[in-house]
């Protein structure tokens, strides 16, 4: 997904806030990658950050879309 923003976004590409979203929070017993490697990998990566969701049971989304908001009105 990285490659195909960098591609159409050309010289814009240092613009481009980026927010890592994990789905399935409600499965997160079966999960594969560990939560705290996830957000070093955010972390090293300049992201503006990481969120676990789930839509099955409506969770995440609210601080997920708040920060968005925040983010994209300075």
């Amino acid at each position: 997904w990285m490659r195909e923003v960098g591609k159409y976004a050309g010289e814009n590409v240092g613009n481009i806030k980026t927010f890592i979203v994990g789905n399935k929070l409600d499965q997160a017993g079966s999960r594969k990658i560990k939560k705290e490697d996830v957000q070093a990998w955010v972390k090293t990566r300049d992201f503006c950050g990481y969120y676990e969701v789930s839509a099955k049971e409506q969770n995440g989304y609210i601080d997920l879309l708040t920060d968005v908001v925040k983010t994209a009105i300075p």
